[in-house]
């Protein structure tokens, strides 16, 4: 027991005075070498116990497995000749098959030696049927249920550990994480609580906690969590944008934009430069607080926090191309200077001409648009000066506005294909598409040209969202719009739809149901 509780001087003192009353006694041997193990003297340990085995007509399978695990803990060879460690692990286990470390240890070998990963799991699976108490086991046999698919067979197990051990605080991370997976942040709530009773200070139970807050919408709770997060691990990458995620939740921009800054700079210090999450969050941000500046009425900051918007995003597709929200923000910052047509000359052209020659020449194409439907618009944000902008004319702000809402659909279009133009992505990326035309459409009239084409392809696209997601009202309502002028049954009828499938469009179906 003395040794247990870590009394190792004491406990070495009653077994020698043991073993000097009868220097024959193989048991206070092997606990003399066990302490000398525990304190990881190694070499006195296999040499006590190797004379416990000599000694011993029939060695103990108690003994023949402390000498494999020893041999293991030494290394190099004695743990990868099977002579050695996994030879004492055998002997033990054929010895007394209720010999739960034997099992274990056999798993440590197959897994890390013999390269074995259906053996070292049945080990593992074996070892801790036979006592849960063994938490290495546990440990190992959950990480193969997790790549075998099974997190609820994982959940089981942690489970297990937990009644067996109630300080297992690894078992209860890893069930804390799993009900997050699971959707039952209530259950990993009480799992990060009741490890972090046993430890205030682990930093992911206080990460863990404060996920299981934010899912749950208490963001005042999930602040004050990461928070503290951040406070054990201060140069945490992921405990600063976690900070500025939980801000932009609760609509506090600039402190959001000021932690995702901070989470930059960490990252560049931890030599994981333009962390991606944080650039897309900055993105987030400003376009949010671009919105926000409309509302407010300083349409030239909104415009500003577009550019920004973009700046960023042009960061992050600099790092991955592939990233689809990625695409989508920079189609919603360009449609934002729809609404602030005055400030255009903020428009970052710079970033825009960038962003333009990172589209794939076969966009188009690829979702069986005309190849060279949009070249014209783009020579303009490759050749146009910030200058015009500032007092512009109307046809130069409707040729910029043209211009840019051929870059917000290119890159919509990019995100549909980036995400294989499935489910409701495609419902949304089709439902973008059409009103980047249907704004060239609008456009066109105000210049006094026909502008049936860019109808007809807005029409078009509505109808392609409508295939992906056929009970959206909104796009229902936007088709409704979009064929008031060219076929009042079909908008009828769209607008009918609009309001069947969203009452709370119903006042504005029934006015546009009214024109007809």
């Amino acid at each position: 027991m003395r040794s247990l509780e870590g009394k190792y001087a004491e406990a070495t003192e009653s077994f020698e005075r043991v073993l000097a009353l009868d220097p024959a006694s193989t048991s206070a041997r092997s606990e003399l070498g066990w302490i000398c193990y525990l304190q990881q003297d190694y070499d006195h340990a296999e040499e006590k116990l190797r004379q416990v085995i000599e000694m011993s007509d029939t060695p103990r399978a108690l003994d023949l497995y402390r000498l494999g695990r020893i041999y293991y803990d030494m290394g190099a060879d004695y743990r990868d000749n099977p002579a050695y460690s996994h030879a004492q692990l055998i002997a033990a286990a054929r010895l007394d098959p209720q010999c739960a470390g034997a099992f274990t240890y056999l798993g440590h070998y197959y897994r890390e030696v013999a390269q074995d990963a259906p053996r070292a799991e049945k080990c593992y699976q074996h070892a801790f049927s036979l006592d849960s108490h063994e938490g290495d086991a546990g440990r190992f046999l959950s990480d193969y249920l997790l790549d075998a698919g099974s997190l609820e067979g994982a959940i089981d197990v942690y489970q297990s550990v937990i009644e067996a051990d109630s300080k297992a605080n690894w078992a209860m991370n890893r069930l804390g994480f799993a009900e997050l997976m699971r959707g039952n942040n209530m259950q990993a709530m009480g799992s990060f609580q009741k490890l972090l009773r046993n430890d205030i200070k682990d930093a992911l139970a206080w990460e863990g906690v404060a996920e299981a807050y934010q899912h749950e919408g208490r963001y005042m709770a999930a602040l004050k969590a990461f928070t503290r997060n951040r406070e054990l691990v201060p140069e945490s990458t992921t405990a600063v944008y976690h900070i500025a995620r939980v801000h932009q939740r609760l609509a506090m921009y600039p402190e959001a934009i000021e932690h995702y800054q901070s989470a930059l700079r960490l990252a560049e210090r931890n030599q994981e430069p333009n962390h991606i999450p944080s650039l897309m969050g900055m993105a987030e941000s400003y376009l949010e607080q671009g919105k926000e500046y409309f509302v407010s009425g300083y349409y030239g900051r909104s415009a500003e926090s577009c550019g920004q918007t973009l700046a960023y995003t042009l960061q992050l597709l600099q790092q991955d191309s592939t990233v689809t929200s990625a695409w989508k923000l920079v189609g919603d910052a360009c449609l934002a200077y729809r609404s602030v047509p005055r400030y255009l000359h903020l428009c970052p052209l710079e970033t825009l001409s960038t962003i333009v020659d990172m589209l794939p020449g076969d966009t188009n194409t690829l979702l069986h648009f005309p190849t060279k439907l949009d070249d014209d618009p783009l020579e303009v944000i490759k050749t146009m000066s910030a200058s015009p902008l500032e007092n512009p004319t109307t046809e130069t702000t409707l040729r910029f506005l043209d211009a840019i809402y051929v870059v917000a659909g290119l890159s919509y279009k990019r995100a549909n294909i980036l995400n294989g133009n499935q489910g409701h992505h495609a419902a949304q990326c089709w439902y973008d598409i059409a009103l980047t035309y249907y704004y060239r459409h609008e456009n066109a009239l105000r210049s006094r040209v026909d502008g049936g084409q860019w109808l007809g392809i807005a029409i078009r696209c509505l109808k392609a969202s409508l295939e992906f997601e056929e009970e959206n009202p909104l796009v229902w309502n936007a088709l409704g719009v979009a064929t008031l002028s060219t076929n009042a049954k079909i908008s009828q009828h769209a607008f009918i739809k609009a309001m069947e499938y969203d009452p709370k469009v119903r006042k504005s179906g029934f006015r546009d149901e009214g024109v007809l």
